[in-house]
Order: C-alpha cells, then structure tokens, then sequence
C-alpha cells in the first residue's frame, strides 16, 4: 500500500457546524437559489476562518468540518464563536430561522492526501474526530460545545465564554 509522504500525525484542533432546522429550508428552494445561499454561507465560513490558517475546510451541504494547526487556541476558539454568530446573523437577515451547532475538540489525528488524482484531497482522520461529530449530538444542538480537553487549553478570558454542562444521571435495564 502507497503511504502518503505528506501524512501528518499530531494534535490538531477540530471543529465542525451543522445548520439545525436546515432540511426545511433546502425542501422549499429551487436548486439554483439552494446552491446560491449555501455558496454565501461556504464563502463566510473561509472568509471568516482564513485569518486562521485552517488546514481543512470542508463543506458537506449545511455541514463544515474544520481542522487547525494546534496553536492559538483562544484565537481559533473565538473565532469558530464568531463564524457562528455570523452565520445564523446572516440566515436571520435572509429570513431563515435555524441555529448552528457548533462542536470543537483536539487530539492525535492523521492528515494528509486521500484518493488519487483527479480526485485527490485533504482529509482527517482519527478517534478525535469522530469524537467531535459525536459531540454535535443532543442536548446540545444549536450551541457552540467544547470537549473538557480542549476547554483545559484555553485561557482563563476564553473559558468564561463557555459554562459547565453536567447531563442528569440516567439508569437503563436491557
């Protein structure tokens, strides 16, 4: 098997959004202004995250998937809080009423080149990342969560941004 010579194993911040209540709107939209409004959202994320030299932006429909070099925590954090903030700003003034769910973790991944050309492309793999699709789950659609290690990286000003989420115990018999 052809190992990759650009695969890059290391800690890396991850990030990713999905647009709650999204389905609706894609179902009333011609295809031409679905594309066009999902264009305007992908420009906002990459002009809004560029400052911050992401590895990875990539676009699945109303979804991102984001990864970042592991420094400037704080900066990269805040600035994952204000694409969010723009986001659903931006949806409101379009007349759409849908939040982003917002979910961001860090940890030992793999990067590099998967596929082969014409189709080759920048991707992330490893337990951290699914560990970030899984954190954009209930309860906390609509919200912007971090995972504990990630929240421990961050300054004391950063932190407060963020408030401490204790699911209510629950007992399961099979």
């Amino acid at each position: 098997m052809d190992q990759s010579p650009s695969l890059i194993i290391k800690e890396h911040l991850i990030a990713v959004y999905d647009l709650e209540s999204f389905g609706p709107i894609m179902g009333k939209l011609p295809p031409a202004e679905l594309f066009a409004l999902l264009n305007c959202l992908q420009v906002l994320t990459i002009e809004t995250l560029a400052p911050h030299r992401p590895l990875i932006v990539k676009n699945d429909g109303d979804a991102n998937f984001m990864v970042f070099e592991p420094v400037e925590w704080d900066d990269k954090v805040r600035a994952l809080l204000s694409l969010k903030e723009k986001l659903e700003s931006d949806l409101k003034n379009r007349g759409y009423h849908c939040r982003a769910s917002f979910s961001a973790h860090c940890g030992e991944i793999a990067v590099g080149r998967l596929g082969k050309e014409p189709f080759l492309s920048l991707d992330a793999f490893g337990e951290p990342v699914g560990v970030t699709f899984i954190m954009n789950g209930k309860p906390w659609k609509g919200r912007f969560n971090i995972s504990p290690q990630l929240f421990r990286k961050l300054d004391a000003a950063t932190r407060k941004l963020f408030h401490k989420y204790t699911p209510p115990v629950t007992y399961l018999a099979e």
